[in-house]
């Protein structure tokens, strides 16, 4: 058979074969990550507040063509998870019976991050939302501004306080994102009880001074039940952010 014949079969079914095994989501410059923590402490109703959050959630990134990727830090394969997403990424970074009480929470879910983005690999330049899976989107306003803003390097709105960038949603670069969790200070963020929060904030004002775009939001539309491990806990309630 002629070569040149053969190399064209070949392009071919290469191509062929690429897109029917590359989701559509594979070709976009954005990722959306939902996190989650399945402790023992308050599990079923924390099990319906995920339920609640990822069915209102992925009705809104399915009307724009996304499903997202979970990542769970707890428990082991299979949970309820596995209903919302084809790709359910178990980091078992934590253990279900741990003490909130004594423990910096954010720790673990960028350790569970940083597991994540070992096992995943996206393009540098790829957008990543990140939303917590108890939280939910109230529309797609945040998914439609970060379509629009792909050459920003980071999207944010503050917390409590100036200092302080809410890591319930956020988006930001693939590469800065890694960046990011490579360089925090567990060991110091857990002594001196250092939120992620104020490590996003440090982190994107960095990327400012450099030149970087940053923008800042006054709302994420997202509703979420910040339930401390020090409060009551208060099932279904939630706040507009």
């Amino acid at each position: 058979m002629n070569k040149n014949l053969i190399l064209i079969l070949f392009l071919a079914f290469s191509t062929s074969y690429s897109e029917k095994n590359c989701k559509p989501r594979d070709k976009r410059k954005v990722r959306v990550i939902l996190t989650s923590a399945l402790i023992d402490k308050h599990f079923n109703e924390r099990k319906a507040e995920y339920i609640k959050s990822l069915n209102k959630t992925t009705d809104v990134l399915s009307a724009l063509g996304y499903e997202p990727y979970i990542i769970e830090s707890c428990r082991d394969n299979p949970t309820f998870l596995n209903e919302y997403s084809s790709d359910v990424f178990y980091a078992k970074v934590n253990k279900p019976n741990f003490n909130p009480r004594n423990t910096n929470k954010g720790i673990y879910e960028a350790k569970s991050l940083i597991k994540f983005f070992e096992n995943y690999k996206f393009n540098d330049d790829d957008m990543i939302i990140k939303l917590t899976g108890r939280y939910y989107f109230a529309d797609d306003y945040f998914i439609k501004l970060v379509e629009k803003n792909t050459d920003a390097d980071a999207i944010a709105r503050i917390w409590r306080k100036p200092g302080e960038a809410w890591t319930g949603c956020f988006a930001m670069k693939c590469k800065y994102f890694k960046d990011m969790l490579a360089k925090l200070n567990f060991n110091k963020m857990q002594n001196k009880w250092i939120e992620f929060e104020k490590e996003l904030q440090k982190y994107i004002d960095k990327l400012k001074k450099k030149g970087g775009k940053v923008i800042f939001i006054d709302k994420v539309h997202v509703f979420a039940n910040n339930y401390g491990s020090r409060l009551p806990y208060k099932p279904n309630n939630y706040i507009y952010w």
